[in-house]
């Protein structure tokens, strides 16, 4: 009877989300830091994809080179949000504050319709007058269980807002540079990927 009651103590245990989403960030991604913030239950920054360390003489690139992430599970919430991000760079700016206003707002708008067609949350700050070009993509998903299908799931969801983003560098592109140029064949490498949260861990959401 003892044994009994033992074994559905453990069966009816709390799954360790927790350490299912930090085993998987450290296998597919370059993982930085946890976040330390007085809202998050727990979250953690990293980049996507990892880079292949045969590349490097040392072992590693000096710096990360994938697209920067964070995953938060805020406390009093069921669900957990991953979010990616980017500023423009210094050429986009000046691209940016040489257009007219209508093009401005339609580039906002165009922006604002691709993320409503890929149903994300989504934070857009075009202002020249504060000089604040920047924009986050977010998406919300629950986790019931540490298995295979929520790996799946967590990995394609990963996947998915990495190619959202590297399309809206095409729309910039587009709007900003023109097809002519060779700027706009390294679209990837011209648009600010670098991390616009603090080192000290501070939750990036707030940034926005």
């Amino acid at each position: 009877m003892a044994k009994e009651k033992t074994n559905n103590k453990k069966n009816g245990s709390k799954p360790n989300i927790r350490g299912f989403i930090e085993r998987f960030i450290k296998e597919y991604c370059e993982y930085n830091e946890s976040i330390s913030d007085l809202g998050v239950e727990y979250g953690f920054l990293f980049h996507y994809p990892k880079v292949k360390t045969s590349h490097y003489p040392e072992g590693k690139p000096p710096e990360p080179t994938g697209r920067p992430y964070s995953l938060v599970k805020e406390k009093d919430v069921d669900y957990i949000k991953i979010n990616t991000w980017a500023a423009f760079s210094y050429g986009h700016k000046s691209a940016f504050e040489r257009l007219d206003e209508y093009k401005k707002r339609r580039l906002n708008h165009d922006l604002q319709k691709f993320f409503l067609l890929k149903e994300l949350d989504f934070e857009i700050e075009l202002n020249p007058l504060l000089s604040v070009f920047k924009y986050k993509i977010s998406k919300y998903f629950f986790i019931q269980k540490p298995n295979l299908e929520a790996k799946e799931k967590l990995f394609n969801m990963i996947l998915s807002l990495l190619t959202t983003m590297s399309y809206s560098f095409r729309i910039l592109d587009e709007t900003l540079l023109g097809f002519e140029g060779a700027y706009h064949h390294k679209s990837t490498n011209k648009v600010d990927s670098r991390r616009l949260y603090e080192k000290d861990g501070t939750y990036p959401a707030s940034d926005f």
